[in-house]
């Protein structure tokens, strides 16, 4: 009799301990999904966008494009980093009037085409465009500061994106007309 007893407390005390086990994993896991949530929720903030960018910084390594002349013909918009005057002949991005682009990256000319089914392109001052191409995929959203006759000065953002990755460029831009 006395060893049912002892076996019997013995399996309880065991029950009891896989069962505590058992809560605190189950709620680290909790833990870790709410700290994971808490995490995207953040990255959606504009204060930690240039964290963001600052991780994502060694993904894409952009380069400038210096010679323009055998990109295109009839070049339409070009694109800066805000840092650099437009009139270097320094881009980071430029684009025809016909609906192609190139960016390059990694040494390598990329070349992309305009998606058409992102509309309006413009509504008064802002402008945004979509170009895709090799899993790549540049969205450009920008508001003119200045419109001249034949050009339009706009500053604005370059953010490039694949499948898993993203950046924001702070950017200026000139549009020939």
């Amino acid at each position: 009799m006395r060893i049912r007893k002892f076996v019997f407390h013995c399996v309880c005390f065991l029950l009891i301990v896989f069962a505590g086990c058992g809560l605190l994993f189950l709620n680290s896991c909790n833990n870790n999904q709410k700290g994971s949530k808490e995490t995207d929720k953040n990255t959606n903030d504009s204060s930690s966008t240039k964290l963001e960018n600052k991780k994502h910084e060694a993904i894409y390594s952009l380069n400038l494009i210096s010679d323009v002349s055998d990109v295109f013909d009839g070049i339409g918009l070009y694109i800066a980093y805000d840092s650099i005057n437009l009139e270097n002949n320094k881009y980071l991005f430029i684009a025809s009037h016909f609906g192609d682009a190139v960016i390059k990256i990694d040494n390598k000319n990329i070349y992309l085409k305009e998606d058409t089914t992102l509309t309006p392109v413009r509504i008064n001052d802002s402008i945004r465009e979509r170009w895709l191409g090799k899993g790549i995929q540049i969205d450009i959203f920008m508001n003119v500061i200045k419109d001249e006759e034949e050009v339009v000065y706009m500053k604005g953002v370059l953010q490039i994106s694949s499948r898993d990755q993203k950046k924001k460029i702070n950017v200026y831009g000139m549009s020939a007309v």
